[in-house]
């Protein structure tokens, strides 16, 4: 017996298989590759279903869209097209319509599949019976008919006004039309398959995502310096990022040239972003952000504490507006956690000067540009 399984298990691995690709039903306004499946279950029970990806002899069908209509096609393990028929009917029927499509072709091809037993043989055709002719026929019936009285035929013939002329084409007989027996009310009529299509998928709500992560990289000013960076993304219909984060840098020392003091400085800013995002498993947006940037500064000297004062400013501007654009590449990890990669560029449309007495002028730089390493959930 044991021997039996193992060597079924052995010849049903190695029998081609027919794989569904449901996953075109998102592109589709019904689920009809799953209808497809379930059809070809009813009308194909002894072909073996099967997921993952195609070898060998295997057999891959799909239904898709296509201009003004829908397309059904089969393809080979290799990716090349074996057959591929264009429908026009509803959704709801493309399913069950694709099968017969497919149950047709699998009975024409001659598919490795088909000798293992995956598709019924057709049923062959009756012999031809022998007709059988009785040697002799009985004579046909002689009947009499009386002669018509010569006065009753001109009172006849006076009515009507015209003598017919025979002709020798007239029907002398025509044989009487043999209706079909009707069918017995009591014996079972067999019943056509039904095939029953999946629920149509509800409509996807607008929000699709909901991002939330934390990051840390570098952030160039006029150096380098370390960054850290908050991030709230909320993705629209699986394509739009609307996006909200900050960014803050780690404190910059500057020393007086003759040892008086240093100043102390810290830049953090908060942005908003918008792009357009891929519909791939390794994710890349491209985005638009403004917002401002804030310098803080603070001075320590070694003089007299009438110069200790924080910001002896002559002219500057401590918030900077800013505009610039983002890229970010991102991949979820078991549809929950991500980890994206995000560089920023961005330009301020002013320039500032913070002027502390005692120090040269501290200007903010000309351009930004950060590289961000982003580690959240998504929700």
């Amino acid at each position: 017996m044991l021997v039996w399984l193992t060597a079924a298990a052995v010849l049903s691995a190695s029998t081609p298989a027919l794989h569904v690709e449901k996953s075109g039903d998102a592109r589709l306004p019904c689920a009809a590759n799953a209808a497809l499946e379930q059809a070809v279950k009813v009308r194909l029970p002894r072909v073996r279903l099967a997921k993952g990806r195609a070898v060998g002899g295997d057999l891959v069908a799909q239904i898709s869209s296509s201009g003004g209509g829908f397309r059904f096609e089969v393809r080979k393990a290799d990716g090349s097209v074996a057959m591929s028929r264009d429908l026009f009917s509803g959704c709801a029927q493309l399913g069950d319509t694709s099968a017969l499509i497919l149950e047709r072709y699998l009975a024409q091809i001659a598919w490795s599949g088909r000798e293992a037993g995956l598709v019924a043989p057709s049923p062959p055709m009756p012999k031809p019976q022998p007709e059988t002719r009785p040697e002799s026929l009985p004579p046909p019936p002689v009947v009499e008919v009386e002669p018509l009285d010569a006065g009753a035929t001109d009172d006849l013939l006076s009515r009507i006004g015209v003598t017919p002329e025979p002709t020798g084409a007239e029907p002398i007989s025509a044989p009487s039309p043999v209706a079909s027996p009707p069918p017995d009310a009591g014996s079972p009529q067999p019943a056509a398959p039904v095939i029953r299509l999946p629920p149509e998928p509800p409509r996807g709500s607008i929000v699709t995502a909901v991002e939330v992560s934390a990051a840390g990289g570098l952030w160039y000013l006029d150096r380098p310096v370390g960054g850290l960076s908050l991030d709230l993304g909320v993705t629209l219909r699986e394509r739009v990022r609307l996006g909200l984060f900050a960014l803050t840098g780690t404190p910059v020392k500057r020393g007086d040239p003759e040892g008086r003091g240093t100043l102390e400085s810290l830049d953090f800013g908060a942005f908003v972003s918008l792009g357009v995002c891929t519909k791939t498993v390794l994710q890349l947006c491209g985005s638009a952000f403004g917002g401002a940037r804030f310098t803080w500064a603070q001075a320590t000297t070694t003089e007299p504490p009438d110069l200790t004062r924080l910001f002896q400013v002559g002219s500057g501007v401590i918030t900077v507006p800013e505009l610039g654009a983002s890229g970010r590449l991102s991949y979820a990890i078991a549809s929950r956690f991500l980890i994206a990669l995000q560089l920023l560029f961005g330009v301020p449309l002013i320039r500032g000067a913070l002027v502390v007495k005692g120090f040269d002028p501290f200007l903010n730089p000309l351009v930004d540009a950060a590289a961000l390493l982003h580690v959240g959930v998504r929700l």
